[in-house]
């Protein structure tokens, strides 16, 4: 068995994902840019969540097959300007 070693904001996020099951709400991640819907604000049966730290800035990126893996939380604008700032000559078309 693989032990697989927490951030304290993935901790905290587990719990949170943990209480809304039991409770039988929904968890609604916001704020990541990455995709759009028209629902600004969480219905009563539900709970917005602002992924931050590690959940919010990690990415992995593969240029030769360009393909790139981002935190939930990750702004597209600051995944954008890192590619700028790395000169990388790639058309990255989001996908939430």
């Amino acid at each position: 068995m693989k032990t697989c070693l927490r951030s304290a904001q993935e901790r905290e996020l587990l719990s949170l994902m943990q209480k809304c099951l039991d409770e039988g709400k929904k968890l609604r991640p916001i704020s990541s840019g990455w995709s759009w819907n028209k629902c600004i604000e969480a219905d009563a049966d539900a709970v917005n969540v602002v992924l931050c730290g590690s959940l919010s800035t990690y990415f992995n990126i593969d240029v030769v097959k360009q393909k790139c893996v981002v935190a939930g939380g990750m702004m597209i604008s600051d995944f954008v300007g890192w590619c700028e700032q790395q000169q990388l000559d790639l058309a990255w078309a989001p996908k939430g």
